[in-house]
C-alpha cells in the first residue's frame, strides 16, 4: 500500500499549474478490480484500464472543502489538508471491497477529470481493502494532513 501522485498530474502542476486551495478537487472510491493504483500515467479518469468505481447504495463522489496548504518548516514539505470527506453515512457493500481513493481535479466529464493522487493508506479512516457493511465511509485527515508534497533535493 502506498499513496502516489499520478505522473501527468505532476507534469500538469509544473507546466499549467493547479491552485490547490481554489481548484475544485473531488474524491471517489474504487473497488478491488480497479487499476487506478497501477495506471499512474493516466491523464484522465477514462484512461484507467479498469475504472471499477464503488457501486454500493448510499455512496457518492465528494468535493473536498476547506483545502489549505501549509509549509511544514522542519521538513520543507507542503501539507495539503481539507475538511473531513464523507462518502456517505450508510453505504451498502458494493460488488467488491473498496480498494482506495482517487483525488481528482474536476472537469466537465470523466474524460476531462484529471486524477491527481491515489490514496490507499490514510491516518484516520478506513483500512483498505474495506467493506462498509451499511456504515459510513469517512476520510478524516490527520495531523499530517490529507497528503504531503515532499520536498526533494534537485539533481545536479
Amino acid at each position: 500500500m502506498a499513496n502516489r501522485f499520478f505522473v501527468p498530474a505532476k507534469t500538469f502542476q509544473f507546466t499549467t499549474g493547479i491552485n490547490w486551495s481554489s481548484a475544485t478537487l473531488r474524491a471517489l472510491l474504487v473497488m478491488a478490480n480497479s487499476t487506478a493504483d497501477a495506471d499512474l500515467r493516466a491523464t484522465f479518469l477514462t484512461d484507467f484500464a479498469v475504472f471499477d468505481e464503488m457501486n454500493g447504495a448510499g455512496y457518492t463522489r465528494q468535493t473536498l472543502t476547506g483545502v489549505t496548504l501549509t509549509d511544514d518548516l522542519p521538513t520543507g514539505d507542503i501539507i495539503v489538508d481539507c475538511a473531513d470527506v464523507n462518502f456517505g453515512a450508510t453505504i451498502s457493500n458494493g460488488t467488491r471491497q473498496i480498494k482506495g481513493i482517487v483525488v481528482f481535479l474536476d472537469g466537465g466529464s470523466d474524460a476531462a477529470r484529471r486524477p491527481l493522487i491515489w490514496l490507499d493508506s490514510v491516518a484516520n479512516g478506513p483500512s483498505f481493502p474495506y467493506t462498509p457493511g451499511g456504515g459510513p465511509v469517512k476520510l478524516v485527515p490527520g495531523t499530517k494532513g490529507l497528503f504531503r508534497i515532499r520536498s526533494t533535493t534537485a539533481a545536479a
